[in-house]
């Protein structure tokens, strides 16, 4: 990562620990700070990194009070202004931050303050092995977050990256790397209010890991966050009743413009990722629901009405070529069970050409029947032959093409 992106050596630690913990408005104030106090060649924050490592080894460990310890003067000491700590951070921490600037004009006096102030820090600290890597299109979102100061992007970014840690998807790959590329989709589309790409990155995270909408509520101190990351979750009822799922998205102009990129990733690269069982269903669901949702939206929300139009466009090409090879699996698939009934029947022929040989041992047309016994023996041995290559192709066949259920007799 190129030197201007990076933290310091502490700065990183402070990351670390913060993600680990779930102190997400530490992690928040420790980018913004940074990189504010950076623009303006201020050193200052490295004593109030300092002062945080000092409040966590005398276990004072708090998101909120690491969060304000960060933004200490920086309201001053920078050109981040009160108004965007009380849009980035809530008003909570903003009139904290105003009143430590107002009581401290010394930092020290400040620091004082924090080491004696009793505060109850987090019960269970962890420090665990986990790096949080972000794949090349997230470093490209945060790189992106931190160029135009979009913390909330940047807060959306490290907080699925922590949950999805770990997580693969039906391909093999990281469950981070669909979100980001959703995200980053959006930017490519010239969507880049940060609501939308936070949605974008936030879609899967209700459904995939079970936190609480109430969880992003407060993270993100925003209703419209937690709800419509809500309402682009599946729940059960949505299994019988996909056209529910898809009603609910059409309430909001923010989850349809997600759900319709989403459709395009996921259906994008079904053919790779699916058992055949699995791409009829998704094809299915995606002809009779996403597209006519798409339709109805690009309606509704005429602002976005090209996002849908294209993504339905390349949807209904991806679906195309999607049931042109469905039909060409059937059609092998049936070649491939008449061979089966062909193999399984071989030893019932083979055992009636040894009882033949016997029958016509005494037969006065002895000649006749030995050259056409001779000719079935030799038919046995080609199909045999056959066999072999068949056998592997359809060996080839199975590891391409992925079933639920093995369709063979």
């Amino acid at each position: 990562m190129l030197d201007r992106y990076r933290l310091s050596e502490k700065g990183e630690y402070l990351k670390k620990f913060f993600t680990d913990n779930g102190f997400w408005m530490s992690l928040l104030a420790l980018y913004v700070s940074y990189f504010k106090y950076k623009q303006v060649k201020n050193g200052n924050i490295g004593y109030l990194i300092d002062l945080c490592l000092e409040l966590i080894k005398k276990g004072k460990a708090n998101d909120y009070l690491l969060a304000e310890v960060l933004l200490y003067k920086a309201t001053e000491n920078t050109r981040l202004t009160l108004n965007d700590v009380r849009e980035i951070f809530g008003v909570e921490i903003s009139n904290k931050v105003q009143l430590f600037s107002n009581r401290f004009l010394e930092r020290e006096t400040f620091r004082d303050y924090c080491l004696t102030y009793q505060v109850e820090a987090a019960k269970e600290l962890v420090e665990n092995n986990e790096k949080y890597d972000l794949p090349r299109d997230g470093i490209f979102l945060e790189r992106y977050a931190i160029d135009n100061e979009e913390w909330l992007i940047l807060l959306a970014l490290h907080l699925v990256n922590r949950y999805f840690t770990g997580m693969k998807r039906d391909d093999g790959s990281p469950e981070i790397t669909h979100v980001v590329r959703v995200a980053c989709d959006h930017i490519d589309r010239g969507v880049t209010e940060s609501k939308k790409i936070i949605k974008a990155l936030t879609h899967d995270l209700i459904e995939n890991t079970g936190m609480a909408p109430e969880y992003i509520k407060k993270v993100f101190h925003s209703f419209n966050i937690a709800n419509d990351t809500s309402r682009l979750s599946r729940k059960p009822e949505h299994e019988e009743n996909p056209d529910l799922y898809f009603t609910e998205i059409l309430e909001s102009e923010d989850a349809s413009v997600v759900k319709a990129v989403d459709i395009e990733n996921v259906i994008g690269n079904a053919i790779v990722t699916y058992t055949i069982e699995r791409l009829r269903r998704k094809t299915t669901e995606v002809k009779e629901h996403g597209l006519e949702m798409m339709k109805v939206a690009r309606n509704k929300y005429d602002k976005f009405k090209g996002i849908f139009f294209s993504c339905r466009n390349h949807i209904k090409n991806i679906i195309d070529s999607i049931e042109r090879y469905l039909a060409v699996v059937d059609i092998v698939v049936l070649f491939f069970k008449h061979w089966v009934l062909i193999d399984k029947n071989m030893e019932k022929m083979n055992s009636l050409v040894q009882d033949l040989d016997v029958e016509i041992k005494g037969d006065l047309r002895r000649n006749v029947i030995e050259e056409l016994f001779s000719q079935m023996k030799n038919n046995i041995e080609n199909l045999a032959e056959h066999q072999i290559g068949i056998n592997e192709q359809k060996r080839r066949f199975f590891d391409l093409v992925k079933f639920e259920k093995n369709p063979l007799p």
